[in-house]
């Protein structure tokens, strides 16, 4: 969907076999997923938006990688459910950065259904059905 909109997109998977189908959905490259990712890529700090379907397991990772008034919205845990040691928004926060959380109803409810004001919620699993990320 990013993509579509004219957005420039670095993804990360787990598996370097994925790099070929990522990128074939548009996005620029691909790198590996991991915990200190931040530390290892050109664009830290520079970032506007970060898409986190991860989780806690990235989380401060995630908000390390954001330029002043960047956003992350965590909207998956992929990662597991485990709390993020000792978080403090306010040390561990850059000024400026924020932070959405944006759990599924399945999360919150149990309910795979959605609705029809889900947020787009089904357009996008549309979408990638049809291999338009």
């Amino acid at each position: 969907m990013a993509v579509n909109a004219g957005v420039r997109v670095i993804a990360t998977t787990r598996d370097r076999n994925s790099f070929s189908i990522v990128e074939k959905l548009g996005a620029e490259r691909c790198e590996i997923e991991r915990p200190d990712l931040s530390k290892h890529i050109a664009e830290a700090k520079k970032i506007d938006r970060v898409l986190d379907l991860v989780g806690n397991s990235v989380l401060l990772d995630s908000l390390a990688m954001l330029r002043r008034g960047g956003r992350s919205c965590l909207a998956g845990f992929l990662g597991g459910l485990a709390p993020v040691p000792d978080f403090n928004p306010l040390l561990q926060m850059s000024s400026g950065v924020h932070l959405d959380v944006k759990p599924s109803r399945i999360f919150l409810r149990g309910d795979p259904r959605g609705s029809s004001s889900d947020g787009g919620q089904r357009s996008a699993r549309q979408d990638g059905s049809r291999s338009r990320l």
